[in-house]
């Protein structure tokens, strides 16, 4: 996977819950104390720390530890074009495992990606396909931008 957007989120203390906001800076966790591996999120997060082509981070979604990854594109005349990027992705991978696609569209468009915890660690060859595939996506997208 060769992309110019590097990963700037991985890098955290497991048990802060300042990093369960996504990149717009929304609270994406819920606001209830919750139980989790640490170890397996911290080995999560050395997993993700090696990926490349989006903003990615380790996340509670739903009660479901997973990887969130998402890129912003300020450009909202990319929309149709975002949409047509990912309909491939979503096609493909959405639903796949509990794996998540989607496209937020708020003053700004938010390609996202949700994988569990349990795909990441235990189906690489899934986790590694549907990472390339977004990550393409977006490299399309920020082509366009």
């Amino acid at each position: 996977m060769s992309s110019n957007l590097s990963n700037t989120m991985p890098n955290f203390r497991i048990n802060d819950t300042t990093y369960l906001y996504n990149c717009a800076g929304d609270f994406v966790a819920e606001d209830l104390a919750v139980f989790y591996d640490a170890e397996r999120a911290e080995d999560l997060n050395n997993i993700v720390s090696k990926w490349v082509g989006a903003e990615f981070a380790v996340v509670l979604r739903h009660g479901v530890l997973g990887v969130m990854a998402e890129q912003e594109f300020s450009d909202m005349s990319l929309r149709d074009k975002a949409i047509s990027e990912l309909m491939p992705v979503y096609s493909k991978f959405n639903g796949t495992r509990h794996i998540h696609i989607g496209l937020i569209d708020n003053d700004s468009i938010w390609p996202q990606m949700f994988i569990p915890a349990a795909v990441v660690v235990d189906h690489l060859s899934l986790t590694s396909s549907v990472v390339k595939a977004f990550a393409t996506a977006l490299e399309n997208l920020s082509g366009e931008a």
